[in-house]
């Protein structure tokens, strides 16, 4: 039996200066990958791996939600093959989309469908995308350095994105589940 590589993540510890700030207020973007072969035995897993949250997805986050703008028709879930450095500036046209046989980005609805899970849970606030299954079929893909959600309007947006701590190379017949999930601490009476 082959045993799986699994990381799981510190989230405080891992933060860069600026989601720090985001995460002292509370909240975090976060991923959970899986990556197993044709059989379904799992080979990788990364638990709460931290993703960076864009300038440009932060403004759309606050340009609808404060001043009523148009909101993204839909979401999607993607891999990307860049193995380079991205940051906060980083925008949806920087990155490269992963190519291989039977690849698509994955679409997230915005609604609970897409995010079929909103809990609040030992004082965690969470909203849960659905998991996001990529299969490779056909043949092998591309090295895979990690993933990206964005958003579908009149430009598409990036919201977010994750290097995952070890690249991916799918076989044929492998799958990578990847979900999102957005964490804040539930407020408490004082």
């Amino acid at each position: 039996m082959i045993e799986p590589l699994r990381i799981v993540h510190d989230r405080k510890k891992m933060l860069t200066p600026r989601d720090r700030d985001f995460w002292d207020m509370g909240v975090g973007f976060f991923m959970d990958i899986r990556h197993r072969n044709r059989h379904g035995q799992l080979l990788y897993e990364e638990i709460g791996s931290h993703n960076m949250i864009v300038n440009e997805g932060l403004e759309v986050i606050w340009d609808v939600f404060f001043r009523a703008a148009t909101a993204p028709t839909t979401f999607y879930m993607e891999l990307y093959s860049d193995n380079g450095a991205f940051d906060k500036d980083t925008e949806y046209g920087d990155i490269t989309e992963l190519s291989g046989n039977g690849y698509s980005a994955v679409e997230v609805t915005r609604n609970d469908t897409g995010w079929p899970t909103l809990t609040e849970s030992s004082g965690q606030m969470r909203i849960t995308s659905k998991e996001c299954t990529f299969t490779a079929s056909g043949g092998a893909w591309s090295t895979c350095y990690g993933a990206c959600i964005w958003g579908d309007m009149a430009s598409d947006t990036l919201i977010c994105w994750d290097d995952f701590s070890s690249s991916r190379t799918l076989q044929d017949g492998d799958s990578l589940d990847v979900t999102l999930y957005i964490e804040r601490e539930a407020p408490t009476a004082e």
